[in-house]
């Protein structure tokens, strides 16, 4: 999902490839590649405000949510993934946004559609590598206490394995 992602930005943007280079250190002479950066600095950047939300929804204070968004911004390898055309800062994203997502979904108006939109986003990050994967067992897992806490119907066991198990797969087939 993370190279189709690119590829989709690459034509976007005019990125057709290019052969290559005969002599180590010579200049690129189409710098069209440079775009293909720009998706993991976009996800890179906004990691740290679904940092600092996720840190909220757990009811931590505004100042610890914001030294959490801070020491995202300061972690030198996610700097340096999002600077490169590396999968790793939409795979974080992605699983991020999911959980948060998730665990806005609880207690919500809204529920079915924040959980779909939770498993899209945590099928995203899966598709991406697999230790995407383990961000989807996180919201299983409180899923799952969820559902044996609270002792719902068929119907609410479904919709949970809908959204966190087949739909997932359904996205992660989907580019093959």
């Amino acid at each position: 999902v993370g190279k189709l992602m690119l590829y989709l930005f690459g034509k976007l943007f005019g990125f057709h490839g290019q052969p290559g280079l005969p002599i180590i250190g010579e200049d690129f002479a189409n710098n069209t590649y440079i775009y293909l950066r720009l998706l993991p600095i976009i996800c890179g950047s906004l990691i740290p405000s679904v940092v600092f939300l996720l840190a909220r929804r757990f009811g931590m204070s505004i100042l610890v949510s914001l030294l959490a968004g801070l020491a995202i911004i300061f972690e030198n390898s996610l700097v340096t993934e999002s600077r490169f055309v590396l999968m790793d800062s939409s795979l974080i994203l992605f699983g991020f946004l999911g959980l948060l997502i998730y665990l806005y979904s609880l207690n919500s108006k809204r529920e079915i559609l924040l959980k779909c939109f939770s498993g899209i986003f945590l099928s995203l990050s899966l598709g991406i590598k697999w230790t995407g994967l383990s961000f989807l067992g996180i919201v299983g897992l409180m899923e799952i206490y969820n559902i044996i806490k609270n002792k719902p119907g068929v119907k609410k066991i479904g919709k949970s394995i809908l959204f966190f198990v087949i739909i997932p797969i359904i996205i992660y087939i989907i580019p093959f």
